[in-house]
């Protein structure tokens, strides 16, 4: 089951937004997140785990000369309260932000994330093609597919998360994971 437009806006009330202008981007983009079903409410087994956890981290690398690439993660947040990813940060990197794919009159457009990134207690993020997915810019020399990163996903709280990321062949786009939520 989806969460419901309602239950992420409560879990972005805690952040006010004063320019009417940035409300009404973020309620759009909140809704275009909902829609491609990236946040999905997690099945009563996992609801036991009371801690955040970083599954499934693959980078696709680019192909031959490309600037960036796209990476994905599951981020799953087993607490009760809402958690808030402020950034996701690598040595080997330039830069990574969080963007989601909008398709607006058929024509699909990659915008940033709102940040900080809400995901409500005992829920999941699932960053995937075609949705929420981190874009990577400037990555050092000597990557090369087989071979692991380190991303470290920053929250509000100070808290840091580390992930392993796997990086996969140009072309090789990770499966649609998930942990007993339907995407329906």
């Amino acid at each position: 089951m989806n969460l419901t437009l309602l239950e992420v806006l409560r879990a972005f009330s805690r952040y006010r937004i004063r320019n009417p202008l940035m409300l009404f981007l973020r309620l759009g983009l909140t809704a275009a997140i909902i829609a491609s079903g990236s946040i999905a409410r997690l099945d009563f087994a996992f609801a036991a785990e009371s801690e955040v956890v970083i599954e499934e981290a693959k980078i696709a690398m680019p192909p031959r000369g490309a600037p960036s690439m796209a990476g994905y993660l599951v981020i799953r947040n087993g607490s009760d309260e809402a958690v808030a990813v402020e950034a996701v940060e690598s040595e080997m990197f330039g830069s990574i932000s969080i963007h989601v794919t909008t398709i607006e009159n058929g024509v699909a457009s990659m915008r940033p994330a709102p940040i900080p990134f809400q995901i409500p207690g005992h829920s999941e993020l699932q960053m995937k093609p075609g949705g929420v997915h981190l874009m990577i810019a400037d990555p050092s020399a000597g990557l090369e597919a087989g071979g692991s990163v380190g991303l470290d996903v920053r929250f509000t709280d100070g808290s840091v998360v580390r992930a392993e990321a796997e990086l996969v062949p140009f072309g090789g786009r990770p499966a649609d994971h998930h942990h007993g939520a339907s995407h329906e």
